[in-house]
């Protein structure tokens, strides 16, 4: 198998959201306030959303490099270049050649949007899933309907998959225009949540409108001020050791 530390990690992460996801009184803890329905229950399930897609991207990888002839593990060296060689074939009668190509297919249905020129549809599914879901009426109705409920969480889990897939379709620049587009809307919304004195939604109470809001403003700043130049940094620098490379 191949794994790395990052893979390490990622795995991490997602066994952890697992865990998280299959306890139902910490799910019901986040959603005792509107601040940690809107913050916590959302970055929770984008993020769910974001490592489904990496798990999937590490295990076709362990998948297909299982597939190869045992020779191919003597060196990591032996490895890069039998992956590299085109005239090498995988076993047709193994079960693990049977589930990559399933995989496989089922990954070309969704990146294949990428490489046809409708990569915007990954922005559009986010925002249109939830745009739906924040209607005041809808909400309501989701919060106070179980199954409901349980759709809408699937549907963030989604979000963060078609989100994560538009940040690796578009770069950087659409990066750098996300971020702050996050941290306008989470403001704008923090502000309209602070200063309300009706429920937008009338499964919470007005004190619990202005507190989210409170919150959703002290984190949109805390992005500007922390996030937003720690990205910059990191790529950057990022840049910089690819230059040097080139150099030498």
């Amino acid at each position: 198998m191949i794994i790395y530390k990052r893979d390490i990690v990622i795995i991490s992460v997602f066994l952890y959201l697992v865990i998280i996801s299959t306890q139902p009184s910490i799910l019901e803890s986040t959603e005792v306030s509107l601040a940690g329905h809107m913050i916590l229950e959302h970055l929770f399930f984008f993020l769910f959303g974001a490592m489904s897609i990496m798990l999937g991207e590490i295990i076709l990888r362990n998948l297909v490099f299982l597939s190869l002839p045992s020779s191919a593990s003597q060196s990591n060296k032996n490895i890069r270049n039998i992956s590299k060689n085109k005239n090498i074939m995988l076993d047709r009668t193994s079960l693990i050649f049977a589930i990559v190509i399933k995989w496989k297919y089922l990954l070309s249905k969704i990146f294949i949007v990428n490489r046809s020129g409708y990569r915007h549809i990954w922005i559009i599914a986010s925002v249109f899933i939830l745009a739906i879901w924040h209607i005041p009426s809808i909400f309501d109705f989701a919060d106070r309907h179980i199954q409901v409920h349980i759709a809408q969480h699937i549907s963030f889990i989604v979000v963060g998959a078609t989100g994560y897939l538009a940040i690796r379709s578009f770069g950087e620049s659409f990066n750098l225009f996300l971020l702050l587009t996050l941290m306008c809307m989470m403001s704008f919304a923090g502000l309209l949540f602070s200063v309300t004195q009706t429920s937008l939604y009338t499964v919470y109470s007005v004190h619990d409108h202005n507190e989210a809001g409170t919150y959703m403003i002290i984190i949109s700043i805390l992005m500007l001020l922390i996030g937003f130049p720690v990205y910059l940094i990191h790529r950057a620098l990022f840049h910089t050791q690819i230059a040097t490379k080139k150099q030498e």
